[in-house]
């Protein structure tokens, strides 16, 4: 094992000289069965596990068909097997060099699609992020940030490359790629995406309670992001326009009283965070629209609706007044005033109409959109 350590330091210098990347596949390949083996074989010789895994962490480097032998061959498992061993286990007195030559071979592996699935399905991401939280050592922190970033981009990858094998497969997993986005622009991307997928893999991924708090709980986070809003909005507009209601009971249900109480706050702060963002607007006033024209179709409850009445009709009655001249809005706006005004209880909307007929003749005074005039005479009559 000390011959074999020596030599595993000598190739680990070779690798890092530029010539190594004229090295053979086949080389390569050999090369890696022989690390493996010897870390097999000393698992827990430290000095060895050390340079094994740096020569893992060289030999794999920008080469993906190295990155795909090591994990074919269980290369990550030793790995992570050497980094329980000499850091995980050893508390407050872990093993700083063999710390370092495992985050820097899990650092190479999650750069490969396979070795980023294994970091997020396992939960080593959340361990690693964890230990990121408290690591006062810049170089380790550095190294733990590159393995997050990997591993996001990675999966973030397959998902924008083969969405719907990955979300009928793993509907879970729009809830973990929320969960470990760096930012509001990734989530913003994520849902992005989501939307281009279309039914019925959206409601598989989003429909589930998981995906839906997933959502919801991202529209939290991100409250000041307009491009978060509008595209979580959109997926929920959508979600209540394909997602059938229950016959029976909404109890458990993704049109649960619950989760339509969720969306109409969740509704409210976009809106009246977001009052000049034409998309947010527009996509919100769509929410109230599905989700009305689902419960009307069937129904349904109207007492989530009827209590929770200032939310979304503030909303719409501002975003008609604020985006008078876009034809999107008004529409939107006018088509989800018209269901709530016949959905809601008439005394629960009997301290309103001043305000409704009062926007309602701005709009017929100043449009001179024939369609919107159309749809504000049937929000009258509804009045009426």
């Amino acid at each position: 094992k000390g011959l074999a350590t020596c030599a595993l330091h000598s190739i680990c210098n070779m690798l890092e000289h530029p010539a190594s990347k004229n090295i053979s596949l086949p080389v390569y390949q050999q090369l890696i069965e022989t690390v493996l083996g010897l870390m097999n074989q000393y698992p827990h010789y430290e000095e060895l596990i050390e340079f094994a895994c740096l020569t893992i962490a060289h030999a794999a480097g920008d080469n993906h068909a190295v990155k795909d032998i090591v994990m074919q061959l269980g290369g990550f498992d030793l790995v992570r097997a050497a980094f329980e061993e000499f850091v995980t286990r050893k508390g407050e007195n872990p093993s700083l060099e063999v710390k370092d030559a495992c985050l820097c071979a899990i650092a190479t592996l999650t750069g490969c699609q396979a070795g980023a699935e294994v970091v997020m399905n396992s939960g080593l991401l959340d361990i690693l992020l964890a230990l990121l939280a408290v690591e006062t050592d810049r170089d380790f922190a550095v190294i733990l940030e590159i393995i997050a970033k990997n591993t996001r981009n990675g999966i973030a990858g397959r998902f924008a490359s083969d969405s719907q094998d990955v979300l009928q497969q793993q509907p879970h997993l729009l809830a973990q790629l929320v969960k470990e986005s760096s930012g509001d622009a990734d989530v913003a991307s994520l849902f992005q995406r989501l939307r281009s997928i279309g039914q019925p893999v959206l409601g598989v991924a989003a429909g589930s309670q998981e995906g839906f708090s997933s959502v919801i709980t991202a529209l939290e986070q991100y409250a000041n992001s307009a491009a978060v809003q509008e595209h979580g909005c959109a997926i929920l507009a959508e979600l209540f326009y394909y997602i059938p209601v229950p016959i029976d009971s909404l109890e458990g249900a993704f049109w649960s009283p619950q989760n339509q109480h969720e969306v109409l706050q969740a509704l409210g702060r976009a809106m009246d965070s977001h009052r000049d963002d034409m998309g947010v607007q527009s996509n919100g006033c769509l929410i109230i629209l599905n989700l009305i024209g689902g419960l009307s179709t069937s129904g349904g409850d109207r007492h989530v609706i009827n209590s929770m009445i200032e939310r979304p009709l503030k909303a719409i009655l501002e975003c008609l007044q604020i985006h008078g001249s876009s034809s999107q809005v008004q529409r939107s706006g006018m088509c989800a005033l018209s269901a709530l005004i016949g959905f809601v209880d008439q005394n629960v909307l009997r301290p309103w109409i001043a305000l409704i007929v009062q926007q309602l003749y701005v709009t017929l005074h100043y449009t001179s959109d024939s369609e919107i005039q159309l749809l504000a005479l049937d929000v009258l009559i509804l009045l009426q």
